[in-house]
């Protein structure tokens, strides 16, 4: 198993420049190719009065998702760099698009909603990350760009953990180290921290784990856990409990999203 293409999210210019920099050590040490997708949008948001269908309106509306096309791309050239990448560029409605635009990729590396400077960019995060089923790296703004050699694994049984660390084999197969930690105890018969652990070493790569007991939030224990194995990375299954608990109550998928106390890797 290997990592054959990453791919980047062109939510905004910033979004851009911070995404592609963090992509660049993945794709230049695992050899990988780099894709950046924008979804150019096919029709004017406003779409209920006849008179936006006018032909001045449209073709003034051409030009403007032209002009953001060409802004976007000159965005991830400049971060880019002498590195080739394709630009991909399918017409569509971002917020549900981006996911399933992105279903080929073996990894994909997007900028945290608090790089971007779009009011929205929380969601097209959930949203890419749902629909494209495939492992999202948030980096933060201060983070330096490099390929992880430490991860640690948040392991609490659920389905979207497990999935997580299937997605994410070819680079805990790089790894130097993995420590995977339960806060708190397993639901049975899901196994726990230990048994995962095992499982990593009986296929060659090289794990410890263990079970905790939660220091203020999950997100501060998790925290101190990262802390203390030198962690690069935070592997997490994403939106484990329904989206709409972790809005009303928090979570810490929600918390992750918006602001990433250090590299994360989430898999829905």
């Amino acid at each position: 198993m290997t990592i054959g293409t990453v791919l980047v999210p062109a939510f905004d210019d910033k979004g851009i420049r911070h995404a592609v920099r963090a992509a660049m050590p993945f794709v230049q040490k695992l050899r990988a190719s780099l894709n950046v997708l924008h979804v150019r949008e096919r029709y004017p948001a406003a779409h209920v009065a006849e008179y936006y269908w006018h032909t001045e309106v449209l073709k003034e509306f051409a030009e403007k998702v032209a002009q953001r096309a060409q802004e976007l791309r000159v965005a991830a050239e400049e971060a880019a760099g002498r590195s080739d990448f394709t630009w991909l560029q399918p017409e569509g409605v971002e917020e549900a698009d981006f996911g399933p635009a992105s279903r080929m990729a073996d990894l994909i590396v997007a900028p945290p909603p608090n790089v971007c400077g779009r009011p929205d960019a929380q969601s097209l995060v959930e949203q890419l990350m749902i629909g494209s089923g495939r492992p999202v790296l948030l980096t933060p703004e201060d983070a330096e760009p490099r390929v992880p050699s430490s991860y640690l694994v948040g392991w609490n049984g659920s389905i979207e953990a497990t999935r997580a660390l299937a997605a994410a084999r070819p680079l805990l197969e790089t790894a130097k180290r993995v420590t995977v930690v339960s806060v708190g105890e397993i639901d049975r018969p899901a196994p726990d921290a230990s048994v995962i652990a095992e499982a990593l070493n009986n296929a060659g790569i090289k794990a410890e784990g263990r079970t905790v007991g939660k220091i203020g939030t999950v997100t501060e224990t998790l925290k101190g856990e990262a802390s203390e194995a030198g962690a690069d990375v935070l592997l997490l299954g994403a939106y484990s409990h329904s989206r709409l608990r972790e809005r009303v109550l928090g979570g810490v998928t929600r918390k992750t999203i918006r602001q990433p106390f250090m590299p994360t890797l989430l898999v829905h």
